[in-house]
């Protein structure tokens, strides 16, 4: 139950693109859920930190979910913050200052949040 994203597929749009292979939940996520993303930290390769920000696609929104992450770590956890709206078609962005390290698209209409404990909506279409 984890998309992974090889940001090195990335190399032709972005210059100087890193090799970070990140592991996130997917599909639906309920606000307040703790939250594990982790990746493979390869020295001189990868990046040495990175933020980790929410998109939302429809409202055209950015939450920044963490921010200069130790990639050394390998990993970080946290609340998803109970502020962000519920809905569909958020997707996951790494990032460093002025570059995007990767786009993390979860599930295959991106992920959804929902609030705690409430069961999962499907779209109509």
């Amino acid at each position: 139950m984890y998309a992974k994203l090889n940001t090195s597929l990335l190399t032709v749009l972005v210059p100087l693109v890193t090799a970070l292979l990140v592991s996130v939940p997917k599909n639906h996520i309920a606000l307040g859920e703790a939250v594990t993303f982790t990746w493979d930290f390869t020295p001189n390769v990868d990046p040495t930190t990175f933020s980790l920000a929410l998109i939302n696609q429809d409202q055209n929104t950015k939450y920044v979910l963490s921010d200069n992450i130790d990639s050394t770590t390998e990993q970080v956890t946290f609340a998803m913050p109970i502020f962000i709206p519920v809905g569909d078609n958020y997707i996951f962005e790494a990032s460093r200052v002025f570059e995007t390290i990767g786009i993390i698209h979860i599930g295959p209409g991106d992920a959804s949040l929902t609030n705690a404990g409430a069961p999962p909506t499907v779209p109509t279409p």
